[in-house]
This record gives C-alpha cells, structure tokens and sequence, in this order.
C-alpha cells in the first residue's frame, strides 16, 4: 500500500502535468495584415486608447471600472498591441475608409480577475469595426457591439 508521502507526490506530479495541459495551446505569430494609409482614418496612432465601456450587441451597457486594464494602440506600421486585463494580444490592422480591419491576434490566455470581459473585449475588437472619433474618444462599432475608449 502506497505511503502518504508517495499519495501526495503523486498528486503533486499530476497537478503540475495537467497545470501544463491547460496552460498550453498552438501558439500563432501576430498576422500580418497590410496596413493602409493611416491618415484615412481620424485615429491617433502610437498612443495607448484606454477603454471606458462596452456596449453589447443587446444594448447592455458594462463601464470599465479601471481603464487601464484594457487598452488599445495602433502602430503607424499597421500592428496592434492589446492589453485585456491579465492578457496581452497583437497583431495586424488595416484602414479601408472609415473601416478597421483587425486581423486574428495572438494572445495569452490567462484566467483574470474581470473574466468574462477580457474576452469579450477582444472578441469585439477582432474583425471589422467602424470608426468613429470625437472630443479626444473613438469609438469601435460593429453588429456585435461597440467599444469606447479616451486617452
């Protein structure tokens, strides 16, 4: 009969192989999507735009206790650096009238401590959005929700 000492290092063992498991995934680069002209769209660029509330596609409205924990910069260079909460993404955009692009991000996949919105908050980031600014906010609008962000 195994000891309890054996018990426990088995125990151990098996929570750190599963602990691996599930930390695991395939891992893809940033895409690299084309960018286009920048000066298209009336988006600052190289600054960090921190979101302020999500509104979903029911037309619930969740205001962002603290906004920076998820943010949003745009590179002149046409790549996007995310942070959602505990997690971090990138990846490529691009600018087609008054349209951004953001193609599939690569992104840890951490559980944090706003779960769901981290993921939510990259979900209605990713694909087509419609932009629009005013009074130094932007605002990132689809069918499955917008986005509003400040600086």
């Amino acid at each position: 009969m195994p000891s309890a000492l054996h018990l426990v290092r088995l125990n151990t063992a098996l929570i750190a192989a599963l602990s691996l498991v599930a930390c695991s995934s395939t891992i893809t680069g940033p895409s690299s999507v084309p960018s286009a002209p920048i000066a298209s769209l009336a988006i600052e660029t190289n600054v960090v735009w921190h979101l302020r509330s999500i509104v979903s596609a029911d037309g619930s409205l969740l205001t962002i206790g603290d906004p920076s924990l998820f943010t949003l910069m745009l590179t002149d260079d046409g790549k996007v650096s995310v942070r959602a909460d505990c997690n971090r993404a990138s990846g490529g955009y691009k600018v087609s009238g008054n349209a951004l692009s953001i193609g599939p991000m690569a992104s840890t996949k951490a559980y944090c401590s706003t779960a769901p919105v981290d993921q939510q908050f990259l979900t209605l980031l990713g694909g087509e959005n419609v932009v629009t600014t005013s009074g130094g906010g932007l605002q990132l609008s689809s069918p499955r929700g917008t986005l509003v962000f400040g600086q």
